[in-house]
């Protein structure tokens, strides 16, 4: 059974075939390994540098070096909202169009607004939550 490749520190260096169509894993067990790994990365590193370090990862791999640079001439929370909407936009465009798809029609099932007849009040439920 083939599985990610893992470099150094227990990094995910590349996926294989068997891994990326299910394979022969159940899912429970994947999930656990999962689980398992990230949990003994942050005992290992710390919360905030295993969090730091995942950034890094998923900048240098979605985000371009011009991107990358334009983030680092940002201030905090400008370069947050940026890094956050670049990746969130670069995870969504890296799926299949089926998937984009079915991915924005479930966010829209998600999301629920009533207004009322005399246009002053107005509910707005998320995933079936109510907000008022």
């Amino acid at each position: 059974m083939d599985g990610p490749e893992i470099g150094p520190e227990g990094r995910i260096l590349r996926v294989t075939g068997s891994s990326r169509d299910g394979g022969d894993l159940s899912l429970i067990r994947t999930l656990t390994r999962d689980t398992r790994r990230i949990f003994g990365e942050t005992r290992r590193q710390g919360f905030r540098r295993a969090g730091a370090r995942t950034l890094e990862d998923l900048d240098a791999f979605y985000l371009s070096e011009d991107r990358r640079q334009r983030l680092a001439g940002m201030g905090r929370l400008r370069r947050w909202l940026h890094r956050g909407a670049w990746l969130l936009k670069s995870l969504f465009l890296n799926l299949t169009p089926a998937r984009r798809v079915l991915l924005a029609l479930a966010m829209l099932l998600c999301v629920r607004v009533q207004g009322h007849g005399d246009g002053h009040s107005e509910q707005i439920d998320f995933g079936g939550f109510p907000t008022s």
